[in-house]
Formats: structure tokens, sequence, C-alpha cells
């Protein structure tokens, strides 16, 4: 695509020096709009010092479960990996798929040690990972340029997995030091969407909230709208991103990308009552403050990065509860618990089936319940489910109202005929006791042997003492009626 770079003289018109730090280039795309690409050099946390620590009130508004990460080899992929750990921990469940705390994202990067994460850039010998990651193949040192370790070509077949590969980051073949990321906007304060023009020109570049979008979409999922914006008041053309926008996201249970000068932030909440933000701002696992459209440890707040998830897609777990001979006339087990991990639950219905939603990549276990039931199997485990699953059932074996500790002993055995046995259990209840005998476990004939036999009870204790049936090979179970 051909475009023509603007003199410097209109950047000092509409932004000022202050803003100006990080602005690459001005130039015209292919329908005639101005756009500024600005990097985002990605100065690490101990270059900077962090804004004060959020003191919530009654009218905070903050989403929950959304990490904080300190700065892993970029602020914008750090602030990127928290906005994907955040939803890894609201059923996205294959934005992280490591070995770390169940494969599940931690609220912080403690686990891998100060400055590393693996969602944010992969690096051999870290969280399993056996083979080359981001770190080895693109980064050198902070604010380094050059070609990369990897080498100079298009690295794109070498992704390992990371929201830093995806956007860019570090990468040299899209025009970016060690540390820095880029991202476009449209000068007059439109949002620009999901904007990939600039991959073929010249110099080539890689806006970050695309590349974010592709990172989601490289996980399964699908991205309704992606964009960069400049806050309202920053241009003087009437356009802008506005507060009330940022407090719609949140909201809507999403964060949002924080662009200030020189540095990337993860918005994850507002008091209502101001105009204040909390953000995570990859220099610590604190939430901090700022005011909007003011500026955060010396850096001037002037845009945002939005991303919109469509819902995470779910599949279907089937099967149903019966009781193991088929021929029994009401072999289906209506009104079973089926519990999976994570708190998924549900009943089985009047002909024993049940349905189970579960989301995209969910692992775990399935298990069956009902008083007065023995389960087969005892649960079910599935991984990463990614289609409907079915005939995920359960053999339901009747034992009602069974006393505990029940033994059995055979007596007799080199004396009179019939033989005997004796069965034991501790008393239960105020109950009448019957035992029955049946040459199968799961059949749905069961004699009732009780009055062929006598009971007893000595302490806590009852006995039955009874003929061995003709087949020695029955099987036999206590049952307590009232």
């Amino acid at each position: 695509m051909k475009k023509m770079l603007l003199l410097s003289l209109a950047v000092f018109l509409v932004f000022g020096l202050a803003a100006l730090e990080n602005l690459v280039e001005r130039y015209v795309d292919s329908e005639g709009r101005l756009v500024d690409r600005v990097v985002v050099p990605g100065i690490p946390e101990h270059l900077r010092e962090p804004g004060p620590v959020a003191q919530l009130t009654r009218a905070s508004v903050v989403l929950s479960e959304v990490p904080a990460f300190d700065w892993c080899y970029g602020c914008s992929a750090t602030a990127a990996a928290m906005m994907a750990g955040y939803y890894d921990r609201k059923n996205y469940l294959r934005m992280y798929t490591g070995p770390t705390n169940g494969g599940k994202m931690p609220l912080n990067n403690g686990s891998w040690g100060s400055g590393e994460c693996p969602l944010s850039a992969t690096q051999q010998g870290y969280d399993g990972l056996t083979t080359q990651g981001h770190v080895n193949r693109f980064w050198r040192g902070s604010g380094q340029s050059g070609n990369d370790p990897f080498g100079s070509g298009n690295p794109t077949g070498t992704y390992a997995d990371c929201t830093a590969d995806f956007m860019g980051t570090n990468q040299d073949w899209w025009g970016n030091i060690d540390g820095g990321t880029t991202f476009y906007n449209y000068t007059n304060g439109s949002a620009i969407h999901d904007y990939s023009d600039c991959e073929n020109d010249t110099p080539r570049g890689r806006d970050g909230t695309h590349g974010l979008r592709l990172f989601f979409e490289s996980r399964g999922y699908t991205v309704i709208q992606n964009y960069n914006q400049y806050i309202y008041g920053h241009v003087d053309t009437g356009f802008g991103f506005t507060l009330d926008q940022y407090k719609a996201e949140i909201n809507a249970g999403r964060p949002v990308i924080i662009q200030i000068s020189g540095h990337s932030m993860l918005g994850v909440g507002y008091e209502s009552t101001s105009n204040t933000i909390y953000v995570h701002d990859t220099w610590d696992h604190q939430m901090h403050s700022m005011q909007w459209g003011g500026s955060y440890s010396g850096m001037q707040h002037y845009g945002v990065g939005v991303i919109e998830l469509a819902p995470a897609p779910t599949y279907t777990i089937s099967g149903n509860v019966r009781r193991p001979n088929l021929q029994y006339p009401q072999s289906a087990v209506s009104g079973a618990t089926i519990t999976a991990s994570g708190g998924y639950s549900t009943t089985t219905g009047t002909l024993g089936g049940y349905t189970l939603t579960v989301p995209y990549w969910w692992s775990g276990t399935i298990a069956a319940s009902k008083a007065d039931y023995a389960m087969d199997p005892g649960f079910i485990s599935l991984s990463n489910v990614s289609s409907n699953q079915s005939d995920k059932s359960f053999s339901a074996w009747y034992i009602p109202y069974a006393p505990k500790n029940l033994t059995i002993e055979k007596l007799d055995a080199f004396g009179f005929i019939p033989e005997r046995i004796k069965l034991s259990w501790d008393a239960y209840g105020l109950g009448n006791y019957n035992v029955y005998a049946s040459p199968y476990p799961d059949s749905w004939i069961w004699i009732n042997v009780s009055n062929q036999g006598s009971f007893s009870q000595t302490g806590s204790r009852v006995s039955w003492v009874g003929p061995i049936m003709n087949d020695r090979n029955y099987f036999y179970f206590v049952k307590v009626s009232y």
C-alpha cells in the first residue's frame, strides 16, 4: 500500500510536545484517512515508579479475577496477557493451557519468577516448555534493535503461543525494538477497527490490538470487534473514546487496554462518583488508580485498545443412569444428580437421561449420585472437550437402606446339610430387617429369604442365620423396611 508521510509540523499542531514522545510517523492510508503509527517502547518496571495503590470505596466497580503481572518482555504484551488470563478464569479455558495451577491462569506471575509469564512471552525452561520460545527467538535486551536471534525473516512460522508472538512485540520484522509494540490510530479520534493494512507497508508493521485478536482466534475464540482509539479531548475534533464508554466496557465484563505515553496498562475498574479508574500497571501485583485523561507516573493518558469477545463456546456431555439389568421394568433412574468439575451440575430426567453443558476445552470428572444407589463407574474423566460428548453413562446399583458394616460368614462348612450362612450388620433404626438372595447381583428378581432363617441382636449388631440357597453362588443383601 502506498502511503504519504506528512510534515512533522502537523503533528505539533494536533498533539503538542508531550504526546509526541513515541509517535513514529503519520501518513495517509489507502482510504485517504490520516493514521498515526505509535510505538510503545515498553519501559521495564525498574525504570518507572508505580502510581498510587487503589483505595476502593463503596462507589468502586472492579472486575473480579483479573491477574496482575509484573513486566514480562514488553508492557503491551503483559497487559494483553493479563486480559487473556482474566478470560481464562472466566470459562475461556484455552487461553492458558500450561501445567501451572492445574491449568488455570494464576492471579499473578510469581509462580515463574519476576519478569516471567508464559502467557506474555514464552521461554524455554519455563512452564514445561522444552523447545525455544518467544524470548529465545526475539529478545536481545530492553531497547535493542536489529536482527532477532532467530534470524531476519518473517517470524510467523516460529510462533510459540503467547501474546507477544501475535502482537509483534520485540520483533524486528515488524519494526519493533525489544520491549516495543506498535499501535495505529486515526488522527481525528475515531476508532480504527482491526487494522492490518500496515502489514504490507514499507516499513511494515503489526498493530498490537489486531495481533491480540489473532492470539484469541488461535485459541479457538471469536472476536466480535477490536479497535484502537484516542480518548475524547486528546484531539480537538469532537471524536474520541469517553469515560462513559470505558465504564460500559467494564460493566460488560471486559477489561480495556489503557495507553499512556510510552506505556500500556490494563483498565480493570472505575469509581462511579468520580473520574478515577483502576489499572494493573504491569510493574507489580497490585491495583492502582489514576484519573481518566490524566497522567500516570508522569505519562499522559491518550488512548485505549478495546477487544470484544463472543461468548465462550460450549459443548454438551450426555448419557443416562440406569439399573444394570435393562430388562428391569423400571431400569431408568430419574432424579440422580450429575456433577462435573468446576461446579457444573444437572439431574436425570424421567427416562434416566441427562445433558450437561461445559465450556470449550473443559477438563475434569463427571460423577452421578442418588440416595440408595451405588454408581458404576465412580466417575468419568474427560480432557480438553472440543465437541459434544455422548453416552457418558452410569450403572446404578440399587441398595436401599443397606445397613453398614455387613459381614457374611459360612457355617457348617463340613457339617450338616443344608449348609448355613450368617449375615451380621450394624443395627439400623427401628425398622424391620429383610434378607434377599439372588443368583446375580444385577438381577431384578430377588427372593426374600428372611423367614428361612432367624434374626438376633447382640449389642449394636444384628445377625441373621439361615440356609444357603441350592445354588451356592447366590448373592445376598439386607434391607430395612419401615
